[in-house]
């Protein structure tokens, strides 16, 4: 499991790629990189909740993207059962 420890979305993406030589990295877990900025902004009123949540989300899916794109998952690849 490749943590997150509030790095840049940028550094993951290279720990990504560095990490995808490697059978052992399964996965990764964030948390602050996704959520430290919105919530000092959300709660000294300087950000709406929508936004907050938007960011959020926004920096999730770009950091899924960079973790597809270090070919750790192939987006399409579909399971033995074939779902």
């Amino acid at each position: 499991m490749l943590l997150g420890l509030e790095a840049p979305q940028n550094e993951l993406a290279s720990a990504f790629r560095l990490a995808s030589s490697t059978k052992l990295v399964k996965g990764f877990a964030v948390g602050r990189t996704i959520f430290a900025d919105a919530a000092e902004q959300w709660l000294s009123g300087k950000m709406t909740d929508q936004d907050a949540v938007a960011g959020m989300a926004a920096k999730f899916g770009n950091l899924v993207s960079a973790w597809e794109e270090a070919a750790h998952v192939q987006p399409s690849r579909k399971t033995k059962t074939g779902n």
